[in-house]
C-alpha cells in the first residue's frame, strides 16, 4: 500500500496557529525568557500532535487524517463460517458473509499520493501450521470477485459472495486507511476544532506566565490574571459539542467484535 510522507496532523503549522490565534513567538516564554522563532515552531509542531491525540481519543478514533501513520489500520477478525452447516451445501446467512469495519474507511489520492483500497485476506492454514494469507479479490465492473465494499453513512461493510471465510480465530485480515479527505467539510471542521483547542492551550500557558510575572515583580494584585481559562478547559465543552458528531461508539457484542 502506498504510504505518504508524514507531516503534522491536518497540515497545521505555526503560521496557521498565528493566523487563527493572533499570537506569535514574541508572546510566549520558555524558561523565563521570550521564545525564539525556532522554539515557537518546535512548540507548535509538538503540541499540534498532542492536541490531535486528545481530539482523537475523545472521538474514539486513531485519527481523522489519512496522511498520518496511525491511519493505516490492520484489523484481524474471526471467520464466521456457515451458521447452518448441518446439511450440504452449507447455508450461509447474510450475517455470515458480512463484516463491518471498525474504523471509517478512506481510499483516494492526496497530494499525488495514492491511499490504496482495502486489502482482504484469509489465513487458510490451521493454527498449528504456518500462516497462509490468501488475498481475496474485489468484485468490479470488469470482473467478478469474492466480495464487495459497501459504505453507507460512514459505515463500511465487506460483503462476501464467493470464498466466504471459514470459521476460525483471527483468520480474516483487513488492511486499509481511515480518515476524511482533506477537501471534505468534516476534515476542515475537525481541523478547525484542533486550532480552537490549541488556542485554549495558549491561553492557559499565558495564564501561567502571568502568575510567574506577578510573583517575580512582587505585586499582590491578582485581578489581571486571565482566570477564565484553566488547564481543565483545554478541551472545553465548546469543542466537545462539535466533536460529538464525529465520535464513534464501540458496541460490545455487536458486528465489530467477532
Amino acid at each position: 500500500m502506498t504510504a505518504a510522507v508524514y507531516g503534522s496532523s491536518y497540515g497545521l503549522t505555526n503560521k496557521d496557529i498565528e493566523e487563527f490565534t493572533g499570537f506569535t513567538y514574541t508572546d510566549m516564554m520558555d524558561n523565563g525568557a521570550v521564545m525564539t522563532q525556532l522554539e515557537w515552531e518546535t512548540f507548535c509542531a509538538d503540541y499540534v500532535e498532542v492536541i490531535a491525540q486528545i481530539v482523537h481519543r475523545y472521538c474514539n478514533v486513531p485519527t481523522f487524517d489519512p496522511t498520518q501513520p496511525e491511519a493505516q489500520i490492520i484489523e484481524l477478525r474471526n471467520g464466521k463460517g456457515a451458521t447452518d452447516d448441518s446439511v450440504w451445501p452449507n447455508t450461509y446467512y447474510q450475517s455470515d458473509k458480512e463484516y463491518y469495519l471498525r474504523e471509517m474507511y478512506y481510499t483516494g489520492t492526496i497530494d499525488g499520493v495514492t491511499y490504496a483500497a482495502i486489502v482482504v485476506e484469509e489465513d487458510t492454514a490451521g493454527k498449528s501450521a504456518i500462516p497462509a494469507w490468501t488475498t481475496r479479490v474485489v468484485r468490479s465492473a470488469s470482473a467478478g470477485g469474492d466480495y464487495e465494499v459497501v459504505t453507507r453513512r460512514e459505515l463500511t461493510s465487506i460483503n462476501f459472495g464467493n470464498n466466504v471465510p471459514g470459521q476460525g480465530v483471527y483468520n480474516v485480515r483487513f488492511t486499509y486507511y481511515t480518515g476524511y479527505a482533506p477537501t471534505s467539510k468534516p476534515y476542515r471542521d475537525i481541523r478547525f476544532q484542533v486550532l480552537r483547542v490549541f488556542k485554549n492551550l495558549i491561553l492557559a500557558k499565558k495564564g501561567v506566565q502571568s502568575i510567574a510575572t506577578i510573583f517575580a515583580q512582587g505585586t499582590r494584585d491578582y485581578s489581571q490574571l486571565p482566570n477564565q481559562y484553566s488547564e481543565a478547559q483545554i478541551l472545553s465543552h465548546m469543542e466537545e459539542s462539535v466533536l460529538k458528531r464525529y465520535k464513534r461508539y464501540p458496541i460490545a457484542g455487536g458486528p465489530f467484535t467477532d
